[in-house]
């Protein structure tokens, strides 16, 4: 069973990877191009002050940084990715 088994890490690695450039790009390229003119509509483009304080969406509270710093963001994203990556011929993994 070991050979045929032996793959399968690979072949799930490889499709997370895949399944991370799909959601990073596929799917906002795609949500703009069949959502753009009824987004642009609503202006959900635009960059309206929030209202309120902080708590009051523990979801923006939380995302804002993120999109302040857009680039360090996937900087890390990119390297927390090469660290797991290199686990395997580093053989620290089970």
């Amino acid at each position: 069973m070991g050979p045929y088994m032996r793959p399968i890490p690979v072949g799930a690695s490889a499709a997370m990877l895949f399944s991370l450039m799909v959601a990073f790009v596929v799917s906002p390229w795609a949500a703009i191009r069949l959502l753009g003119r009824r987004l642009r509509e609503q202006r959900y483009w635009s960059r309206r002050p929030r209202t309120g304080g902080p708590g009051l969406s523990p979801h923006h509270d939380a995302a804002d940084p993120i999109f302040a710093h857009r680039a360090l963001f996937f900087i890390g994203v990119a390297v927390l990715l090469l660290i797991s990556v290199a686990l395997v011929p580093l053989s620290w993994c089970a």
